[in-house]
């Protein structure tokens, strides 16, 4: 199976991609936050039978296994008294009107390309999903050295400024050097040239 060769744990790179992103759903995250996210994370894999370990991601035929949601977390979060606040920022994708953007993917993982329009996505979420959409894209750009991938970001910005966080541009810039380091290049676009030099 694909994922099962690479030496870095998915599950475990996916832990910090997801708390990082909950920042821009909600500001003043405390350390404490962020360790209950982290472990609640963990809790919600080991539901769905899955560990650090890539090979528990794929079922016998080497298909992928069923992940959990966002819908899944928030049911963990909500269990906890400890964590009960920590899911409310995720209630519009469970029952709100972002609850059509979290279901099981049906994306092709065989497709040459991959483009995701987030020009319909209400503006407070944007930065979120764009921010796991090219997540998406760089773990695919991941999965094979041999493949020479191209990710294009259009109006970079939205991840390196305006409402993101600092936390967020240095995973865009960790990002950069990791499509980098499997034989892929990265390209954004902006209308305005003040937005890299900002």
């Amino acid at each position: 199976a694909r994922g099962v060769s690479r030496t870095d744990s998915l599950p475990a790179t996916h832990n910090p991609k997801l708390t990082s992103s909950f920042a821009l759903l909600t500001k003043n995250l405390t350390d404490e936050d962020n360790n209950y996210l982290d472990l609640s994370l963990v809790e919600c894999y080991r539901r769905f039978g899955l560990t650090f370990a890539n090979a528990t991601l794929f079922d016998v035929s080497g298909d992928y296994k069923p992940a959990p949601t966002i819908a899944d977390w928030h049911k963990i979060l909500s269990e906890g008294p400890d964590t009960k606040h920590l899911a409310i920022p995720l209630i519009r994708f469970v029952s709100g009107s972002a609850a059509g953007m979290v279901g099981q993917t049906n994306i092709n993982r065989d497709a040459w390309y991959y483009v995701f329009d987030v020009s319909e996505v209400p503006e407070e979420l944007r930065e979120f999903v764009t921010f796991w959409s090219t997540g998406f894209c760089t773990d695919m750009a991941q999965e094979s050295i041999l493949t020479e991938d191209v990710l294009i970001i259009d109006e970079a910005w939205i991840l390196v400024g305006g409402r993101s966080t600092p936390e967020i541009a240095g995973r865009v810039l960790e990002l950069a050097k990791t499509i980098r380091g499997y034989n892929g290049i990265l390209i954004t676009a902006s209308q305005d040239l003040q937005d890299y030099l900002s």
